[in-house]
């Protein structure tokens, strides 16, 4: 009896919302995959038993998400037209395709009013919050030291994580998952600051996010938080302030948030400059692993000053690190769009060689075995428009780019509601321009492509639940009216 009552007290939609926040997390903290798949799984049977009608529940999946199952379908269909052996990267696309149809399904099942949605909303943002808080706190330690145990990149002998503060391989995707959660803290931090009981731990845990954020190495986190500052900024408008904010609390918060965020910047700043380990004025500061956190700097210092394309940063050591100083004199400042244009180059060049049929409908991820054996490296472009273009033609990126406008159109009718995920969709999607192989990308961004087209049909619902209350009023009212015209007096 007891488990069956704690069973009937699960809340299904906090449950999608940890579910969807554990998968975006896979790109931040590694192996958080198994545990996500054991609780996708066992989650989805839950709902599918507890389900009053399966078949009506998929076709109204299909009929919700009808744009994105069209899509879905092209993709399986390219993936599996390829006739070179599955490669990695394939395998990652077909396993993101499965995630998502398990997704749809549960959306369709478990969301079934705006209540429901708003919940959902409200519970992605704690869940994030508190994941970024607890990756900043493991990326923060990692900068400064790795167990031997944990390493698994080895350049000039120091063993070390590859970039900076990430704890993945993909710094970028890392960095990501962090911008993410400030910024659903900050909509915390100015939406609900009264029922924060520790306001300013709360602020120097988004610090904390933004330091890591800085300190992990990608120039795309530089311009994507540059742009999250700027919107700030534009916030502290008096005239949007009126427009935004409720109470004079939520613009107080802030202007603490960006006062404490330049203070945060200002640190890093002289951190990277003046900091080196080795340095004679810092002889008495000193960590368990020195070489390791010299190198970092040097390769942090690196990343920003190519990102502004300026030595903004100028990275001291002392004259005896003869090692750190060659490092230093290595830098080289290399445009943002530098690294990509020859995989870009190339891409177009395969598509320019494709048979006038597969220019129409693609030529399927064959374009993969390409890339790999000219560039030793890469396996696709690096270019969103032109994996597309390569893979399902001309025809599916004009399909691809009329349901991300729909989506988009969609954000921009209900942005009163969905502003916070508006402003996500856009900054994954920049984010993830220079990165994404395939319709969908990264795993946020492909659920972020998701929710417009739920919360239209809830919208549409709601329409139609008024629409027949208000028949039933007005029948009602037909009859008291005319029962009272025809009874005598």
């Amino acid at each position: 009896m007891n488990f069956r009552y704690s069973v009937k007290k699960i809340d299904p939609v906090s449950c999608l919302a940890f579910l969807i926040v554990t998968y975006v997390s896979r790109n931040a903290i590694p192996y958080i995959v198994y545990p996500f798949m054991v609780l996708l799984f066992s989650f989805t049977l839950f709902q599918i038993i507890n389900c009053k009608n399966v078949k009506q529940v998929l076709l109204q999946t299909v009929t919700t998400f009808f744009p994105v199952v069209f899509l879905i379908t092209i993709e399986i269909i390219a993936l599996f037209s390829s006739s070179l052996p599955i490669l990695d990267k394939q395998i990652d696309i077909l396993k993101d395709i499965i995630f998502i149809s398990f997704f749809l399904f549960l959306l369709t099942q478990t969301i079934r009013s705006k209540e429901d949605f708003t919940l959902l909303v409200v519970r992605i943002g704690k869940y994030f919050i508190i994941f970024s808080i607890i990756v900043a706190i493991l990326g923060i330690w990692k900068f400064f030291y790795s167990p031997t145990f944990l390493s698994y990149m080895k350049i000039d002998g120091i063993q070390r994580f590859k970039w900076g503060s990430s704890l993945v391989s993909d710094y970028n995707y890392f960095s990501l998952f962090l911008l993410t959660g400030l910024i659903f803290g900050l909509h915390k931090l100015l939406g609900s600051q009264n029922k924060i009981k520790y306001k300013a731990l709360f602020l120097t845990a988004l610090q904390l996010i933004i330091v890591v954020g800085v300190l992990a190495g990608s120039r795309r986190f530089y311009f994507c938080s540059g742009f999250f500052v700027l919107v700030c900024l534009f916030l502290l408008i008096p005239y949007i302030f009126r427009k935004i904010f409720s109470n004079l609390s939520s613009y107080k918060c802030l202007v603490q948030f960006l006062g404490s965020s330049f203070l945060t910047l200002g640190i890093i700043y002289i951190f990277l400059s003046y900091y080196p380990v080795v340095s004679e004025k810092m002889e008495k500061i000193s960590f368990n692993d020195a070489d390791k956190t010299n190198i970092n700097i040097v390769l942090v210092s690196s990343r920003i000053n190519s990102a502004f394309s300026s030595r903004i940063i100028t990275t001291h050591t002392a004259a005896q690190d003869s090692k750190l100083k060659s490092q230093i004199e290595k830098q080289q400042l290399v445009l943002f769009t530098e690294s990509r244009r020859d995989l870009w180059d190339l891409g177009i060049r395969i598509y320019k060689e494709y048979s006038v049929p597969k220019k129409i409908y693609g030529g399927d991820f064959s374009f993969m075995k390409t890339f790999k054996n000219e560039t030793n490296k890469h396996k696709y472009p690096h270019h969103l428009f032109i994996s597309v273009l390569l893979f399902c033609g001309i025809v599916g990126l004009i399909v691809y780019l009329s349901v991300l406008i729909w989506s988009a159109i969609i954000y921009l009718l209900h942005l009163k509601k969905l502003y916070v995920f508006f402003f996500l969709f856009v900054l994954n999607f920049i984010f993830g321009f220079f990165s994404y192989t395939d319709f969908f990308g990264a795993s946020f961004y492909a659920l972020l492509f998701l929710l417009p087209f739920l919360y239209m049909r809830l919208q549409d619902n709601e329409k139609n639940v008024n629409i027949k209350y208000t028949k039933i009023i007005n029948k009602a009212h037909n009859y008291i009216t005319l029962h009272h015209f025809f009874q005598p007096d």
